[in-house]
């Protein structure tokens, strides 16, 4: 008897010959080599084309030009920015300039400005071969922390002193980069029981945040001072931003970078690249 094999038909099992059945595979492999041949240099190298070149398409084209950058540097206000549930105002930003620029996060819950200006090297080196159009740099509440409440707490020269190093560390090597400072904003001490963040103390070193843009003539956002009495409405535990806190500061940026493009007779306008939104 004929070894057979058993293929399943939907209703019950049939028995057909082996030979049968190979002649058959070989006719469908035969096939599928045939298409491979007239498909497969097609569909494979479309898949694999993103990995290896561009594809032919854009060889025809103009290389594109590379985008402004947008750069913010900055605490948890700065990295929770990015939350789309919560509107955050980096997210809402990178809507704004949509292909028409990159805004970039570099928020990290917890620094001070101690923490920041060690890393400057390295993000200059990051960019070096596509340097930022504007920084948004927003610092200071966890250094403006109560001393000895946590280790976060940064003395006010040394926090001017690491503002101005993190802002001439970019100057220097990227002598058009543009800055936008966000000063701390409120805190709700009814949230805090160990006192460790109070909003007079957010207010002190909002303070020293704009004697520093001052000085270094670039503009600055008093978050503090905008959002003083307004601490139960835009505040999501107290200290970080709500829905409403983030659409507040993402306007008051984006009414920034108009009013200084508006003003073109300033020495430093602030702009996307070429491209300010108003």
């Amino acid at each position: 008897m004929a070894e057979v094999e058993l293929i399943r038909t939907g209703k019950e099992a049939s028995p057909v010959p082996t030979q049968r059945l190979g002649c058959r595979r070989c006719l469908i492999a035969a096939c599928l080599v045939l298409a491979g041949v007239a498909i497969g240099t097609v569909a494979g190298a479309a898949v694999f084309a993103g990995f290896a070149a561009p594809p032919k398409v854009e060889e025809a084209t103009m290389a594109p030009t590379p985008k402004p950058l947008l750069l913010m540097i900055g605490d948890s206000i700065t990295q929770q920015a990015s939350t789309v549930s919560l509107h955050g105002f980096q997210a809402l930003l990178a809507e704004n300039y949509i292909r028409r620029a990159d805004v970039i996060n570099r928020g990290r819950s917890g620094w001070t400005t101690r923490n920041y200006l060690p890393t400057v090297p390295a993000m200059l080196q990051e960019w070096s071969t596509r340097p930022p159009s504007l920084v948004i740099l927003e610092l200071g509440t966890n250094d403006a922390t109560r001393p000895n409440a946590t280790d976060q707490y940064v003395p006010p020269d040394e926090y001017k002193a690491n503002l101005e190093g993190i802002v001439h560390g970019f100057l220097d090597a990227f002598p058009a980069t543009k800055f936008l400072f966000l000063t701390p904003a409120v805190s709700d001490d009814d949230m805090f029981t160990d006192q460790a963040h109070l909003n007079a103390r957010a207010g002190a070193y909002a303070s020293l945040c704009m004697e520093v843009a001052r000085r270094l003539h670039f503009p600055v956002v008093d978050l503090w001072t905008l959002l003083q009495g307004m601490q139960k409405d835009v505040l999501s535990d107290g200290l970080h931003l709500n829905v409403l806190g983030n659409e507040f500061v993402h306007d008051q940026i984006m009414a920034a970078i108009a009013s200084s493009a508006a003003h073109a007779e300033r020495a430093a306008p602030l702009s996307i690249g070429t491209v300010p939104v108003n």
